[in-house]
Parts: C-alpha cells; structure tokens; sequence
C-alpha cells in the first residue's frame, strides 16, 4: 500500500514537472550578423550567429540546422558567452532521405549561473563546397534551451524561413550589372 502511494506521488511530481516545463515559453531567437551571401567563394567560411533574448533561465541549448551537404560542409559549433561555461557537444551530420543533412550544434553548462536576458549563444559554421549554381538556404529548424533534463523549451522553424541564403551574383558584361 505504501509502495503504492508513492508511486503515485512520483507520477503526480513528474506529470506536474513536464506540464509546467515552460520556464522560458516566449523567449525570442534571431540571426546575428547577415541573412544573406552574395557570391560566395568556394573554400568561404560563412558562419550563422544566433542571439538569444528572453530568457529566464537557461542552462543549456541546441540548435537545428538542415542544408544541403552538395553545397555546403559543417564545420563546427561554436559557444558563445551567453551561456557561462557552456561546454559544447559534438554532433556528425545526418543525412535525410530527401538527400539534405541536419546537424545539431548546442551544449550544457555543468556549472556556474544560468543565463537570463539576451545574448549570443553560439555560431554555427558551414564551409563553401562548390560553385553555386543556383541559391541555397541554410534553415536552422529548431532552438531548444533548457534549464534541466525536463525543463525545455522550443522554437521551430520551417525549412527556409530562418537561417542564411547563399545567392550566386552572375555579372551581365552588356549593361554592367548583377544579376
């Protein structure tokens, strides 16, 4: 009986921690720096900045990213000091069957203050691969941050509605502009 009991005190802790799991519900994201490249170069490192404002409390965090591995090769997750003490996790880009790949970037702090506010929190990095032909979007899908394991909270995105355009510039020689 007693088992019993607490039981069901641990599913009613549980059920309560998961559905009140809003700690940071309406905290903002946006890109920090350029939205769009023009002409960039193979070998070019272009790099997506995310600044995060809102927050209440914030421990941890991980950002999605979907691009097109023909065009473009991650490179790496790089924290920023948002978040005091984040220690950044590795993530291998996976590719989807539709041929893109997405690829997590984020880390958890294992000490120190949470966040609140605003600030940068960290750059996702991308390497040129070849020539562009035609545009390419780099669409982050998803932040996450997170106060514990249970606590967490989300912004989704659809593919090509938040990230960084890629846009080949190709010259007109006849009238001297771009195109």
């Amino acid at each position: 009986m007693i088992r019993f009991f607490l039981f069901q005190i641990s599913v009613i802790v549980i059920l309560n921690t998961v559905i009140t799991a809003q700690t940071n519900a309406g905290y903002t994201a946006k890109i920090e720096g350029p939205t769009i490249i023009r002409d960039p170069v193979i070998g070019q490192t272009v790099d997506i900045g995310i600044f995060l404002d809102k927050v209440t409390e914030a421990k941890g965090g991980l950002i999605t990213v979907h691009y097109d591995p023909l065009v473009v090769e991650f490179i790496s997750f790089s924290p920023k000091n948002f978040i005091p003490g984040l220690l950044s996790l590795p993530d291998t880009p996976k590719t989807g069957d539709d041929g893109f790949s997405s690829v997590k970037g984020g880390g958890t702090q294992l000490g120190g203050t949470p966040a609140k506010g605003g600030g940068l929190f960290g750059v996702m990095s991308f390497k040129l691969k070849s020539k562009l032909t035609n545009e390419s979007f780099i669409s982050i899908t998803e932040i996450q941050i997170q106060v514990s394991a249970t606590d967490r909270d989300y912004i989704n995105y659809p593919i090509g509605q938040f990230g960084l355009l890629l846009k080949p510039v190709f010259t007109n020689q006849i009238l001297d502009l771009e195109v």
